[in-house]
């Protein structure tokens, strides 16, 4: 899906893409322009977890874990992005990041 969200007097540009597990859980994968946006994610159920490095996309990402779910968030100069991962999964979290990769598609 593709929407935009009111931000600081202007939109933020949101890009989400939606994959089902076999057994029914959701991850998604999201692109949030300006990066700043990423703020419109908030959510105090969240806990910062530092035990363990992770790259996304070439870029550094903090993993942060609630009850059901890890979020990674990544910030390019672009964009933010974030893959909210069901927890359940979470031994397999290396193997997804693994393949995720960012195509830059300029309009030139």
């Amino acid at each position: 899906s593709l929407y935009d969200t009111a931000y600081r007097g202007g939109y933020a540009r949101r890009l989400t893409l939606t994959y089902q597990f076999p057994d029914g859980q959701i991850m998604t994968i999201d692109s949030i322009r300006p990066p700043g946006a990423v703020a419109l994610l908030e959510d105090s159920g969240y806990v910062i977890r530092v035990d363990t490095l992770y790259t996304m996309g070439g870029m550094d990402a903090v993993r942060m874990d609630s009850g059901d779910y890890v979020r990674l968030a990544a910030e390019g100069p672009e964009a933010a992005y974030v893959v909210h991962f069901p927890i359940v999964h979470q031994d397999q979290l290396t193997d997804y990041l693994r393949y995720t990769g960012l195509i830059r598609i300029d309009s030139e």
